[in-house]
């Protein structure tokens, strides 16, 4: 039985009541205060409603601050008028939108181990853990045992460290919440109050619990739990690089897998690795921006519009050969029943998007870079070597290849760290020189064999790219 996450429009709106039709006498949900989401994930698994209806209402308390990490701004100056303990029942900090996406999928996550060893997470010891120790009727817990799932996932290098841990941190956070609302009777792991240290910026110490906490002394009691995944089990050889660029050889195995020949995501990763698209840019791109190439002189380049990182708008300098296979993608039928939609939502009040989902929305941000482990499973389902680069990487893989192109041309590192700096929007010289730097040693024939025919063969128009660049880049430069 599948788990699946649903992204609907949700009404998460304050002070529920019902309004009775008295002629039909059904009764409608009606809110003192409308919250709209529009892409709200809900989890749904047709065999576990009643885990999917809790994990569901914990996703809607931590979007909406009912049960939160980070103290509410109102705790900020306390008043001495009021207790701790009220200070303590004030709301946290509310969720972004984007900040949901990966707390449901660790659920997901959960919830999917859940149902593959048919346990359900209620099974919980008679009385709290006292002690940080982990006794045998404890260790055999459902959550103890997903903990012994993660850990091995990391050693065996099928999953990252960071990852593992806030899914672990995300599900703890989940019996919390579960232990505070009575559906259990306790909590199968410890919560310990320690003295911790956590200076501020002005030499003070920062207020920050789990659930809660105060000051003692000159630290700040905080909850600890033995509850976790230990660094100890992270292979020594698997610290990641800054940048992983693919190789030709994982480039092929990556996009001659059937899930990356579907078109909306083979457009996705050919964004990424033929433009250095970030996967939020890839879905901010407009159709306003979608030019036919064969209209225009072959050789020149286009500008797409999009938002980079700090909210920074930008344009991204793209090949006529991505923009023509963009441009072939809103011929197709599927879209044109897809921006329709769109359309009779929205209208003309919001920009069209290039990348609509089936229900006429805008994708979501995460969408491009869920395409990785998309691929994976199609890896592990065949058989198949797995993919150890992620989404990212494939912008590094852009930034590295092209650098590598121009000192093949001949160009000064001066210009190749102009070009790249324009390319990816970089505040400074310091992340240029990371591509430049790791195209140096990619050049060596020895290691990579063919690298000088495959980077020709894929940035055969570096030069217009260059040729293109604003004056302003040129400037830079000098």
């Amino acid at each position: 039985m599948t788990v699946s996450i649903k992204y609907s429009e949700f009404n998460l709106g304050s002070q529920a009541h019902f309004k009775t039709d008295e002629e039909n006498e059904l009764r409608e949900v009606k809110y003192a205060e409308d919250i709209i989401d529009s892409e709200f994930p809900l989890l749904f698994c047709e065999s576990r409603i009643k885990e999917c209806l809790e994990m569901n209402l914990f996703l809607i308390h931590r979007r909406l601050g009912i049960y939160s990490t980070k103290p509410n701004s109102k705790v900020k100056n306390q008043s001495p008028a009021f207790s701790k303990a009220y200070y303590a029942t004030l709301s946290g900090e509310h969720l972004s939108h984007k900040s949901m996406e990966p707390i449901a999928k660790d659920l997901q996550a959960f919830l999917i181990w859940l149902v593959q060893n048919n346990r359900v997470y209620e099974e919980v010891i008679a009385a709290p853990l006292p002690s940080d120790s982990v006794e045998e009727q404890v260790a055999s817990l459902p959550v103890w045992q997903y903990q012994k799932y993660l850990t091995k996932l990391v050693k065996t290098e099928k999953l990252r460290y960071k990852t593992a841990k806030r899914r672990l941190d995300t599900v703890k956070h989940f019996y919390l919440w579960s232990y505070k609302r009575s559906v259990i009777s306790s909590l199968p792991f410890s919560m310990e109050l320690k003295t911790i240290k956590v200076p501020k910026k002005n030499g003070d110490f920062d207020l920050f619990s789990l659930p809660t906490g105060y000051q003692q002394g000159k630290g700040v009691m905080n909850w600890v739990s033995n509850l976790g995944i230990p660094k100890s089990v992270i292979p020594k050889d698997s610290a990641p690089r800054e940048l992983q660029p693919y190789s030709p050889e994982e480039l092929v195995s990556l996009i001659s897998t059937d899930f990356s020949k579907k078109p909306t995501y083979n457009l996705f990763l050919k964004c990424a690795y033929q433009g250095g698209f970030r996967s939020f840019e890839v879905v901010s791109i407009n159709h306003a921006d979608i030019k036919d190439p064969k209209e225009d002189d072959y050789s020149k380049f286009y500008y797409v519009n999009i938002i980079r990182k700090g909210h920074k708008p930008s344009k991204i300098l793209i090949s006529p050969n991505l923009m023509e296979q963009l441009f072939k993608y809103t011929l197709t039928e599927r879209w044109r029943k897809r921006r329709i939609k769109f359309e009779t939502k929205y209208g003309m009040t919001e920009p069209l998007p290039l990348f609509i989902n089936r229900d006429g929305e805008r994708m979501r941000e995460e969408a491009p870079s869920d395409t990785i482990g998309h691929i994976r499973l199609e890896q592990d389902d065949k058989g198949l070597p797995r993919l150890e680069r992620d989404y990212h990487d494939l912008r590094a893989t852009y930034g590295t290849y092209l650098a590598a192109s121009m000192i093949i041309n001949g160009e000064s590192e001066e210009r190749i760290k102009a070009v790249l700096m324009k390319v990816f929007s970089h505040e400074d010289f310091t992340t240029s020189e990371l591509y430049l730097d790791l195209a140096k040693t990619m050049l060596d024939e020895n290691e990579h064999g063919a690298m000088h025919l495959w980077v020709k063969d894929m940035y055969s128009r570096v030069d217009e790219l260059m040729d293109a660049l604003p004056d302003e880049a040129k400037q830079e430069e000098a």
